[in-house]
């Protein structure tokens, strides 16, 4: 059952997947005032127009530029890469091939994290930043980590012999774990990531209990 809908719907998995990565580099060839009128604009929705100075995020007091820098690490990075590894992900996996669908997976997001920063760094006012691809490969791995915790108890559920499934849990927030080692600015953004992380430290407790 899981099978037959995982195939009837990789079309339209696909069609996401190849949307957000496009997306994702006609933004990293805008020049910088393109971009930054881009994600003010996004602010301005965010905050319904109303004209501040500062935003309060949960008890956290940010200015409207460190806010606006926050929706553009949250969203343009960590968000948009967990949504393209989610969809990925169901674009590639059969309902078998586990292992190889989550490869493939986490090597497009790496290469669509490197792509876009090379091409920032060939844009007007723009860097390449290593920062922002662990960033990126935090929220891919994030929405690989919830998925594979998921599939492993829908498995159990059903009895299905998921062998290597789990312990790709673990190597997927062992992961995780050791890019917040290597990125931790101590922004606000970062702390939504720990808890992020939390969750699926979680889920991956639940699926080891759905293990055999």
């Amino acid at each position: 059952m899981l099978k037959g809908n995982l195939k009837k719907y990789q079309i339209f998995f696909g069609v996401i997947f190849v949307a957000i990565a496009v997306f994702a580099i006609v933004q990293a060839a805008l020049p910088a005032e393109e971009s930054t009128a881009v994600s003010n604009l996004f602010t301005a929705i965010t905050l319904f127009g109303r004209d501040t100075n500062e935003v309060n995020v949960f008890s956290k007091t940010l200015s409207i530029e460190e806010f606006a820098s926050f929706l553009r690490k949250l969203v343009g990075h960590f968000g948009m890469f967990a949504a393209f590894a989610a969809s990925g992900f169901f674009t590639f996996f059969s309902g078998k091939n586990f292992k190889k669908a989550l490869i493939i997976d986490l090597l497009a997001a790496f290469l669509l994290a490197l792509t876009t920063e090379t091409i920032e760094y060939f844009s007007p006012g723009r860097a390449f930043m290593v920062s922002d691809i662990v960033l990126d490969m935090q929220g891919a791995i994030t929405a690989i980590a919830v998925i594979s915790a998921i599939l492993s108890i829908v498995f159990a559920k059903k009895g299905k012999d998921r062998q290597g499934v789990f312990p790709l849990v673990v190597i997927a927030s062992l992961v995780f774990a050791i890019l917040f080692l290597l990125f931790n600015d101590d922004s606000f953004y970062t702390y939504f990531c720990y808890f992020v992380f939390i969750v699926c430290c979680l889920l991956s407790s639940i699926a080891l209990l759905f293990s055999k």
